[in-house]
This record gives structure tokens, C-alpha cells and sequence, in this order.
């Protein structure tokens, strides 16, 4: 039962955080840090115009960092909603899932299972 919820919420993770789009999210910090970085070392540029875009930039990448720290937020809401789900339905299990999220072996397992699925997954997406 404990690894039948944790392969449900690995799952359920991997699909939230393709569903939300937070790769994308991630790419697009990384692109405006570079463009920044890019501006900084600029020598054809004046300062004050470095300065305007640098604000600008700072200001798209803090809207940014906001959406993504939201969706994450939502994302770790529903996890906890899925556990507490599962612990008022089975008290008995709470235990034994504390314990696995500590196991080496059970986290082992788990990164595996998870690494198959998005492999899996992206065979049968690229099929379709």
C-alpha cells in the first residue's frame, strides 16, 4: 500500500509539473539571466542603457520566479492533500510511509520507477 502511494504520487508529480509547464518556466529564467549576463558584459553599450534593460529584465524575471514559485506551491498543496488523503483513509500506513521517504533502498526504487515512466512516457507521446 505504501509503495502503491508513493508510485501515485511520483506519478502525479511528474504529470503536474509537465502540466504546468515549469521546464518551460525554468528555460525562460535561464534565457533572461543570459541576455542580462550578456548586457553586464556588453562594452557597446552606456551604462544607463545597460541599466534600463537591465531593470526591465530583472523585473520580467521576478514575475518569473513568481509563477513558477506558485505553481510549485500548487504542486506541493495537492501532494500534501494526496497524504493527508491517504493517512485519514489508512491511519495504520503513516508510519510506514514516513519510514520509506527515508529508506535509501525505497527512494532507490522510486527514482527508478519515476526515470521509467518519463522514459515510457515520452516513447508513447513521441508514438502518438
Amino acid at each position: 500500500m505504501v509503495y502503491a502511494f508513493l508510485i501515485f504520487s511520483s506519478i502525479a508529480f511528474i504529470e503536474l509539473f509537465i502540466q504546468f509547464n515549469l521546464r518551460g518556466q525554468l528555460g525562460s529564467i535561464m534565457t533572461i539571466s543570459r541576455e542580462a549576463v550578456n548586457v553586464l558584459i556588453s562594452s557597446t553599450m552606456e551604462d544607463d542603457e545597460k541599466e534600463i534593460v537591465i531593470r526591465r529584465s530583472s523585473l520580467v524575471l521576478f514575475k518569473a520566479t513568481f509563477a513558477i514559485i506558485s505553481r510549485f506551491s500548487c504542486i506541493l498543496v495537492i501532494m500534501y492533500t494526496s497524504y493527508i488523503i491517504m493517512v485519514n483513509s489508512v491511519p495504520e500506513i503513516e508510519e510506514h510511509l514516513l519510514k520509506s521517504l527515508y529508506s535509501i533502498r525505497d527512494l532507490i526504487l522510486l527514482t527508478v520507477f519515476t526515470i521509467c515512466y518519463v522514459l515510457i512516457r515520452n516513447v508513447i507521446r513521441k508514438q502518438l
